[in-house]
């Protein structure tokens, strides 16, 4: 029945030229990047609901890229393309340099830190105090003597 109904929706758009805009799940703007996934061809608004880490015959993958140096046994997905296993932490199927295992957190919105660093997306952010460093929703993080947006200091 839910398979005739979709088919019913679809003929009727593709009849009609309507067309279909996918939104954010919790329609909140995410610093403008969206995510094409090549595994389905959708666009995420940054997150990666649908492109995911698979673990297959020993190896991790990436929307079908092999993850270089992953460790299948120990390989766990943390959230928003990030990941990690016994000896690294990845973003986006990429390792992350320098990133400790041990401490790394998730905080949201594509923010992350370790005991030495912040990162957003997968990149360091340079300068960041790790120590007071917290999300505060819609791209924005701070620490005790800055505020950023996108992983990216707000001068001023």
């Amino acid at each position: 029945m839910l398979k005739s109904a979709s088919l019913l929706l679809a003929t009727i758009f593709m009849a009609t030229g309507l067309t279909l805009t996918a939104q954010c799940p919790d329609h909140r703007p995410h610093c403008g990047r969206a995510y094409e996934c090549p595994e389905d061809g959708h666009r995420h608004c940054g997150r990666h609901d649908r492109c995911r880490y698979i673990v297959s015959n020993d190896k991790v993958y990436f929307n079908g890229h092999l993850v270089k140096d992953a460790s299948a046994m120990t390989f766990k997905t943390l959230a928003d393309g990030y990941a990690a296993d016994a000896w690294n932490v990845y973003f986006d199927g990429r390792k992350i340099d320098g990133a400790s295992v041990n401490s790394f957190q998730y905080l949201g919105d594509g923010y992350a830190k370790d005991n030495w660093n912040a990162y957003y997306l997968g990149a360091k952010i340079d300068g960041a105090s790790v120590n007071s460093f917290e999300t505060l929703g819609d791209g924005y993080a701070h620490d005790n003597w800055n505020t950023y947006y996108c992983g990216n200091r707000i001068a001023d």
